[in-house]
């Protein structure tokens, strides 16, 4: 229906119902009574006693309006078909908007989405992209605004810049963390000296390197605890005092990201160092070795012991058998004693004595010898068997007897090429004869008279020299053996190696006498002594360390030892620098460690079936001038590959190592055998690492594989060293089985060690001496 037929019948409706209000129950003249209402079909409605509407109503009805003017205009132009159908709302197809009767389909609902706004547009609900501010509930992001339905903000900036830090927003604030590639950690280089490097008569040693901190600025650098200034390039220079020895040099640094960083290497240093030689020709260090024996070593008034050299020589005297050290007959052919045509041949057997005293003593120059034989008793006989008429000689025989044989000499000891030279002055050998006597038991006793002279003095100055013959066919060579055998010696041995698999060290020991001091007091022997080794390493080197000592005046070898044990030894630190150098030059300390060695003790740190090899980069060396024993052993640069397997896999470190280790010396006693030089104690005292690099998972820190290292050096590594550099100790031993009878052929005088320490610059060794 259109608008205006809408207002038409309206007007039409309102004009009926006007009259018909406005009348009587009896009809109007020009409206027939019983003409029927077509528009009231329903009843009249109740009047509205609201004013206000009312007012509305009637301003409503009298408001000018074009159509209704339209209508006026339409009706005074004549009559106009008027419908009475009702307005019907229709909301088919619809969810919004209006129902066509001025009602409403419904609204469309607003979301929480500033991002859209809901519109009506042809019956249907439509969301409307905004522009408007929003919150993206991202607090890593600014300035949010909606776009195509999307609320986003500008991601906040927390770059710096800095390609080794990774940086990130969270919760609204900036973090970072330095990133794991390795080329962004900070590192350390030590350019000078070189690792590994042995340098000679420096007074300052310059230390430079430089550092690369990618990730931040370098904060701080210290060489071994000293702060050090750091160019813009990140260079560093500093200098040291070196000491004789190992030196070790830690550089520690740390940026403004919290990154630290060391290094550690080491260099050798020495105010000069010695020729190497090689295994037939070792060099030979003058007063490396010493040796001290007491009065008591000479005699220490008891022969139930063989301890000292006056119990050797009882041995020697009482092996002694006159018998076959006298001719038998005593006269040769032209000296035979001769009477009235009678010539006289003279024998004397059955020879028995005793041995009661003897006495060695160290003198001015040499040895002072006094013995004493007692009960003397002898078989002479005298007989001829020619004469004047026929065989008409008388015969005389029977037994000698004298109470005692005393001799007294004095043996000079002097150094000729090197060696002892025992010599004795035959006008100082003196031997006397006490009570000698002849009884005649057989013969013509009337011949006595004659013959006895003619016989006894021969017969004792036959024994006397058969005395004076022993002095200096066994108790010379006795004593003359037994200081060479200490003083000048050759030795080539075989060190085992660590384990199967490592390598055997061949070692000669060679040693000479410098100078022998004689006197009443005792005996000092000083020695030159040379190590060297069979060499397997292709090394270039400047030689064995020499003056490792700490004294500020070396001491003369005569002081070298205390001089209260009956013997003394003392082995210079030199000397143990080139036993050293040997054990390093033929491959000894390069080694490969596994558990038969370590034991249960990785296991502790998760670490199984370890294999750890180690090769040093310069000898060992060793210090008795230290406070962390009686001896220090110092590594330098240990190339360490440790492999071991973990829970997470195999574990791979690669490392440098430099340790200073302390050693409390001691003798071991050993079950069955005779006690041993050794190793005590160690105390493990300056150990640093430079780890280069880990493959795998390294599930504990830096500190626990210090601690792991620092058991493998002090107690693996130093303590089998030190133990292997003192089985090469050069301990004296004689054989004596060629000059005593009665002794097998391999017995040995040997040194019995009581103690063993280091004392100034030097490893000593105290105790007796005893046969084995």
């Amino acid at each position: 229906m259109s608008s205006r037929a809408i207002t038409l019948s309206a007007l039409l409706v309102s004009a009926l119902l006007g009259t018909q209000g406005c009348g009587s129950d009896g009809a109007t003249p020009n409206t027939p009574a019983s003409t029927p209402d077509v528009l009231s079909s329903e009843p009249e409605p109740e009047p509205d006693t609201s004013e206000g509407e009312a007012r509305t109503e009637q301003d409503s009805a009298s408001a000018p309006d074009d159509d209704a003017n339209a209508s006026h205009e339409d009706a005074s132009a004549g009559p106009e078909e008027v419908s009475d159908a009702p307005c019907i709302p229709s909301c088919e197809d619809k969810t919004c908007g209006d129902d066509g009767c001025g009602g409403s389909c419904g609204s469309c609902a607003e979301d929480d989405d500033p991002c859209t706004d809901a519109t009506c547009e042809e019956g249907a609900c439509t969301l409307v992209f905004t522009d408007a501010a929003c919150d993206d509930d991202d607090a890593c992001t600014e300035g949010d605004t909606c776009a195509e339905g999307t609320c986003s903000g500008q991601v906040i900036d927390c770059e710096d810049g800095n390609t080794c830090i990774d940086n990130w927003c969270f919760q609204g604030n900036c973090m970072s963390e330095i990133s794991e590639d390795p080329a962004c950690e900070l590192s350390i280089t030590v350019e000078t000296p070189a690792r590994g490097a042995i340098l000679e008569s420096q007074d300052i040693v310059v230390v430079s390197g430089s550092v690369s901190s990618p990730a931040g600025l370098i904060d701080h650098v210290t060489v071994n605890g000293e702060n050090v200034g750091v160019t813009a390039d990140g260079g560093f220079t500093t200098t040291m005092v070196p000491e004789t020895g190992l030196n070790i040099i830690l550089v520690e640094g740390t940026n403004t990201v919290d990154q630290e960083e060391r290094a550690a290497q080491s260099f050798l240093h020495g105010e000069s160092f010695l020729p190497v030689g090689n295994l037939e020709a070792p060099t030979m260090l003058s007063d490396a070795m010493g040796l001290w024996l007491s009065p008591d070593a000479f005699d220490d008034n008891d022969l139930s012991d063989v301890d000292d050299l006056s119990t050797l020589a009882f041995l020697v005297l009482d092996g002694m058998d006159l018998n076959t050290l006298l001719p038998n007959p005593i006269f040769e052919q032209g000296e035979r004693p001769s009477f009235l045509g009678c010539d006289y041949d003279v024998s004397i057997t059955d020879i028995t004595l005793t041995v009661d005293e003897v006495e060695f003593a160290p003198v001015d120059g040499g040895v002072h010898i006094y013995f004493e034989l007692e009960d003397l008793y002898a078989y002479i006989a005298a007989e001829s068997d020619d004469g004047l008429i026929g065989d008409n000689c008388a015969d005389a025989k029977g037994p000698v007897s004298a109470s005692l044989i005393s001799t007294d000499v004095t043996l000079m000891v002097s150094i000729v090429n090197g060696a002892p030279v025992v010599t004795i002055d035959s006008n100082e050998l003196l031997v006397s004869l006490y009570d000698f006597d002849w009884t005649i038991e057989e013969g013509l006793a009337s011949l006595v008279d004659f013959l006895m002279p003619l016989v006894i003095g021969s017969i004792e100055d036959a024994i006397i020299d058969a005395i004076s013959a022993q002095v200096q066919e066994s108790i010379l060579p006795l004593v003359n053996g037994i200081l060479a055998d200490f003083t000048s010696f050759e030795r080539i041995f075989s060190l085992p190696a660590f384990q199967d698999g490592g390598n055997n060290a061949v070692m000669n020991l060679k040693v000479g006498l410098d100078d022998a001091v004689f006197t009443d007091a005792g005996v000092q022997l000083s020695l030159k002594v040379g190590s060297s080794a069979e060499d397997e390493l292709e090394i270039s080197v400047p030689g064995t360390l020499a003056n490792a000592h700490c004294e500020d005046v070396p001491q003369p070898p005569l002081d070298k030892l205390p001089k209260i044990a009956t013997a003394e030894a003392y082995l210079d630190v030199d000397l143990s620098n080139q036993l050293l150098h040997g054990l390093w030059a033929s491959g000894f300390t390069h080694m490969t460690i596994t558990d038969d060695l370590l034991g249960d003790t990785t296991e502790e740190y998760d670490l199984y079936n370890p294999k750890i090899t180690i090769e040093p980069l310069v000898p060992p060396v060793v210090h008795s001038c230290t406070e962390l024993g009686d001896a220090e052993l110092q590594l330098g640069d240990l190339y360490v590959v440790a492999e071991f397997d973990t829970n997470n896999g195999p574990l791979i470190l690669e490392l440098y190592a430099s340790a200073i280790v302390g050693a409390d010396l001691d003798i071991i006693s050993v079950p069955d055998g005779p006690d041993a030089l050794g190793v005590k104690s160690v105390t493990p005292g300056t150990i640093v690492l430079d780890l280069q690099s880990v493959v795998g998972s390294l599930a504990f820190s830096d500190e626990v594989i210090e601690l792991l290292l620092a058991f493998l050096v002090s107690e693996v590594i130093a303590g089998d060293l030190l133990t292997s550099l003192i089985g090469a100790f050069p301990l004296p031993e004689v054989g004596i089985g060629s000059y005593i009878p009665g002794l097998s052929d391999d017995a040995l005088l040997t040194f019995d060690p009581k103690s063993f320490e280091g004392i100034g610059a030097h490893l000593t060794l105290g105790g007796d001496l005893a046969a084995q």
